[in-house]
């Protein structure tokens, strides 16, 4: 991990009392609580514009079968995508029931 980021990525430049960076950093993988939250939050903005998409059908009142999400696809390596993904849409179908 490397907390200190310097604009100009010189190592010996210890004078940080003028950068007003908070760096955030990442872990091996890329996994960790807020990510699997920002994909959560993902998953919740998919499911609103499915729902516009639907509200702008019914309004148009077209004769075709309605929009519907049948897929999920993404990639995936340390499994926080897959979990944020999966617990999204566990929370937005039940939100239907």
């Amino acid at each position: 991990w490397r907390w200190r980021w310097s604009s100009n990525n010189n190592d010996d430049d210890d004078d940080d009392d003028d950068n007003d960076s908070n760096p955030y950093p990442i872990p091996v993988g890329g996994s960790n609580a807020l990510g699997t939250w920002g994909y959560i939050n993902a998953v919740d903005e998919l499911m609103r514009q499915i729902e516009t998409i639907r509200e702008e059908e019914e309004e148009a009142e077209e004769e075709k079968e309605s929009f519907a999400l049948d897929h999920v696809v993404f990639a995936t390596g340390s499994g926080g995508t897959a979990t944020g993904i999966s617990v999204g849409l566990s929370l937005a179908y039940a939100s239907l029931d």
